[in-house]
């Protein structure tokens, strides 16, 4: 996820109002709900961004394997804690984390109320449910952001990395939680620019750097786009062949 430097102090990094457009799936059943598949055969592969537009409905994906994958998710964070979730220090980095969790935590209820919803304790405090693993989250007092990024990634089956601009000089790496990452060990790459960040990739200076940057400049706050990446992971786990791939990839 993209942030763009603040305009004005206090200004925020996201756009709650893209709340309003939410879908509820009112009759969403997790458990028969099949993985979506992103496999349209192409008899020719060009080196584009291969990005088309989405909506904050898209952001989280929930299907039928999530319950074997967050369990997964939990030995792994447990395993590896910095290499599946962390920060840059600092407050800016804090409030982007935050101001992501806030988001998170409202769509999620808006967009599976039969997943996720919302209770207060005996005691007062409130809480978000999870009815796929029957866990919960205290939604008060808020958490820290170390916290937070934990949480989403034990809870949800989904990786994310958060990008602000605080130089108006390209996106940098500042928050993550990639417990299944392809290719990469994204603990390496904070603080690193995008533009720092796929310099391995081949032609990517020559043939998609600028029209990547100029791209993303365009985006406006509130506005989905999303691609597809396909990795394959062969005789062990993700994180396992993401950790072997660095050490092995050289400098």
């Amino acid at each position: 996820m993209l942030s763009k430097p603040h305009e004005t102090p206090g200004q925020p990094l996201l756009n709650f109002e893209a709340l309003r457009n939410v879908t509820p799936l009112n009759e969403f059943n997790w458990a028969t709900t099949p993985p979506a598949k992103h496999r349209p055969p192409k008899p020719v592969y060009n080196m584009t961004m291969a990005l088309e537009k989405s909506s904050l409905n898209d952001l989280v994906v929930i299907d039928s394997n999530p319950l074997n994958r967050i369990t997964t998710r939990r030995k792994l964070s447990g395993k590896y804690p910095t290499t599946t979730a962390g920060h840059l220090p600092g407050k800016s980095v804090a409030d982007a984390v935050m101001e992501f969790w806030k988001l998170i935590i409202q769509l999620l209820p808006r967009r599976y109320p039969t997943v996720f919803s919302t209770a207060i304790l005996e005691d007062g405090t409130r809480v978000l449910k999870n009815a796929v693993n029957k866990s919960s989250m205290h939604l008060s007092p808020i958490p820290g952001p170390r916290e937070a990024l934990e949480y989403f990634g034990k809870t949800l089956d989904e990786d994310f990395l958060l990008l602000p601009s605080p130089d108006g000089d390209g996106y940098t790496l500042q928050a993550y939680i990639s417990a299944f990452a392809a290719h990469f060990d994204a603990s390496t790459l904070l603080k690193k620019k995008v533009r720092d960040i796929h310099a391995g990739v081949p032609r990517y200076k020559e043939k998609l750097m600028m029209s990547m940057e100029r791209y993303l400049e365009r985006i406006k706050i509130g506005q989905f786009v999303r691609r597809v990446k396909v990795g394959l992971l062969r005789r062990c786990t993700a994180i396992k062949w993401v950790i072997n791939a660095n050490r092995n990839s050289g400098p």
